[in-house]
């Protein structure tokens, strides 16, 4: 993106600045700034999730945790003062800043090439360029830092070289004459506000990439040095503990901490078992009911003397009689306004004989199966018996998580790729469509709004009681000129719960 607006600046040095080109910049640098939003709400998550980690094993996160903190803290600054140089730059350019909250977006004077060096370089002697020149690469060098704090690891060289790619303040050259262009010149000199602003954009967005990358780099060397392994310890891993008369019981017999290129000698009663990959694969036939227990006995070689060293471990399950089974035919949970299709069995008892309940929503039979239709609870409880002998035997109930149907993704057809033809201009037509869900839910929509910039203002039509565009909604797309961009936005679609939603808009661009 940066190179795009290089591309741009060349060209205007040799023309007149115009509005389109400096409506463009500003198109640049909201592109940017979204960016970095979204940047910075992946961040939000991430720095929860490390919170949690935190919390789960202190003593092993608390070190990664402490210096994550300090990332945020220099990350935050960093870019508060990168914000303040353009507020002082808007408000030396405009006499005020019209839109506090986005002060970019109500900038009057884009074409105006002298303020951003007035404030960056001619005052102060350059100061505040200095100030800034010198916090990037504090910046750089205490993030690289960041990621060499852990000695047992070896040094991430594509991330350190990302970093000061991101984080880059050298100076260049003149492709056309080879003149020394300093980093100073490059970002605030013979330049149009406009241009600078989005300049300086870019080098937040870098600093929120960073960022993200030097937490996430943080947040798994929390399990990547704790790869030490000096005590070997045999284990069972079962697939199940409770296992029904006629059925069989698995395990996986292994060690917590082994070298699945060097596999150890597995046995249960004098009879070794097949390896693989370190662990040893044992099935034990379930004839009666009780508790059954067994040893196991594993052999590795000392990594000195090459001599076998014998591991045992204890491992016991229970053969009991059989049990309830209830399942989710689409998943482990159910959706209000839906129709949940679910599975009900119980080994040894004829489906006939069972009685089956629920609470927390509606349940009717269809076909084999049931249909749960939840209500406003959060839980579903699933509730089942059977009569034999002229008694009721309760098998228990299974409880399922209700959740809403999320919100679909905003399509609109005759799109490709985010562009537009003008051929395809009168067969638009807003969609709602819900992606990779387990169900197939339509929704409805019912309104939205398209507007575009025309003469450097914005211009939009709302669109009710449909999804396809109205006369005026589609003259007003019919004269958006090539490459200009129109947006749906104000999109609200009904699902099959009936509750109106707000979605996300999209954009597209004029061919």
């Amino acid at each position: 993106m940066i190179g795009m607006m290089y591309l741009m600046l060349t060209a205007m040095l040799a023309l007149n600045v115009s509005g389109d080109l400096l409506n463009a910049f500003t198109l640049v640098d909201q592109s940017i700034r979204n960016q970095k939003s979204s940047t910075e709400d992946k961040l939000g998550l991430s720095y929860f999730n490390f919170e949690q980690k935190k919390e789960q094993n202190p003593t092993r996160v608390k070190p990664k945790y402490e210096i994550a903190m300090q990332v945020k803290a220099q990350s935050d600054s960093l870019d508060n003062l990168i914000q303040g140089f353009k507020n002082l730059i808007i408000k030396t350019a405009d006499g005020e800043i019209l839109d506090p909250k986005n002060p970019e977006d109500g900038l009057l004077n884009k074409s105006d090439q002298d303020k951003a060096a007035q404030i960056m370089i001619v005052e102060q002697a350059g100061a505040r360029a200095a100030q800034l020149k010198k916090a990037l690469n504090d910046y750089r060098d205490a993030m690289i830092l960041a990621c060499k704090s852990d000695t047992a690891l070896p040094v991430d060289t594509m991330l350190v070289n990302s970093i000061q790619k991101m984080i880059n303040t050298d100076d260049s050259r003149n492709s056309q004459s080879g003149e020394r262009v300093t980093w100073e010149s490059q970002n605030f000199e013979h330049l149009p506000i406009a241009a600078t602003l989005g300049l300086l954009s870019a080098m937040q967005s870098n600093v929120r990439n960073v960022e993200t990358d030097v937490i996430n780099y943080l947040y798994k060397s929390i399990d990547a040095a704790s790869y030490k392994f000096n005590v070997l310890v045999p284990l069972v891993i079962p697939e199940a503990q409770y296992v029904i008369q006629g059925g069989q019981y698995k395990a996986d017999i292994m060690l917590a901490a082994y070298d699945d290129t060097m596999e150890p000698i597995v046995s249960v009663g004098g009879q070794n078992l097949p390896v693989e990959g370190g662990r040893g694969k044992y099935v034990a036939s379930a004839a009666s009911v009780g508790m059954k227990s067994y040893e196991a006995k594993l052999q590795v070689p000392d990594p000195v003397t090459g001599k076998l060293v014998d591991y045992t471990t204890t491992a016991t399950y229970e053969v009991g009689a059989p049990s309830l089974v209830v399942s989710a035919t689409k998943m482990n949970a159910m959706y209000r306004g839906l129709d949940n299709p679910i599975e009900v069995s119980v080994a040894g008892v004829s489906p006939s004989d069972l009685i089956v309940g629920c609470s927390g929503g509606n349940m009717s039979r269809s076909g084999n199966g049931y249909v749960v239709k939840p209500s406003s609870a959060k839980e579903i409880n699933i509730n089942v018996s059977a009569k034999a002998d002229g008694k009721t035997q309760n098998f228990g109930a299974k409880k399922f998580r209700v959740y809403d149907v999320p919100d679909p993704t905003v399509k609109v057809t005759g799109v490709k790729n985010g562009n537009l033809t003008r051929n395809a201009i009168n067969n638009l037509e807003v969609i709602a469509e819900l992606e990779g869900f387990v169900f197939d839910v339509s929704f409805k929509v019912t309104s939205f709004t398209v507007s575009t910039t025309k003469n450097g203002f914005l211009t939009s039509e709302t669109v009710k009681g449909g999804s396809k565009l109205d006369k005026k909604a589609r003259d007003l797309v019919s004269s958006v000129s090539r490459n200009g961009r129109v947006y749906v936005e104000s999109v609200k679609a009904v699902g099959p719960d009936g509750r109106e939603r707000s979605l996300n808009g999209v954009s597209f661009k004029m061919q």
